[in-house]
């Protein structure tokens, strides 16, 4: 990215969505570990911690503060993360790698087939049980990893060997530890 688009996204923060000025300026924190400006741990002593400093301080990522676990990629994050899937997009046309997109939500049944796979995951699983006002017959997880909705598809659609190799990549996001 050039350092003008950097500049650009950097002359919109804090401005709303048609570039006026926001109404109120946020109020200074109490909290003196908020005011550190620099990186407050280092790298070779706890590197998740180094990271999701470096990455919220440098204005790429912002987490969300209502659901932990979430967070939300900012517009030079978005840029890098569509470079790098564009040039690796090219190299699996190259490789005649397919494409698919598997459901977001798993049965119990859907999981137990991968009880081994899920059992680590297991006390992590985001269940949905309602839709809307009525509770659903069948209450759904929301996948921590795509294995168990593949592995169902893959055994379905992989008859012999000669449908083999079967060569597929799928972006996607899963959910646990919420």
């Amino acid at each position: 990215m050039s350092p003008s688009a950097d500049r650009k996204e950097s002359n919109h923060a804090g401005k709303g969505p048609k570039g006026g000025k926001q109404a109120k300026a946020q109020p200074k924190s109490d909290n003196k570990a908020d005011e550190i400006i620099g990186i407050t741990v280092k790298k070779a002593d706890n590197f998740p911690q180094w990271y999701q400093e470096v990455v919220v301080k440098a204005d790429r990522v912002d987490y969300c503060h209502e659901i932990a676990g979430l967070f939300v990629l900012r517009p030079l994050s978005m840029f890098i993360w569509n470079q790098l899937r564009k040039w690796f997009q090219g190299h699996l046309d190259e490789m005649e790698i397919g494409e698919a997109s598997f459901p977001m939500f798993l049965t119990s049944k859907s999981l137990e087939r991968e009880a081994d796979h899920i059992e680590g995951f297991a006390p992590e699983l985001a269940w949905v049980t309602r839709a809307g006002k009525k509770d659903l017959e069948v209450p759904v997880a929301i996948r921590p990893t795509s294995e168990a909705i593949m592995y169902l598809y893959y055994a379905k659609w992989i008859q012999s060997h000669r449908y083999l190799p079967l060569r597929l990549n799928q972006w996607n996001s899963g959910l646990r530890n919420v």
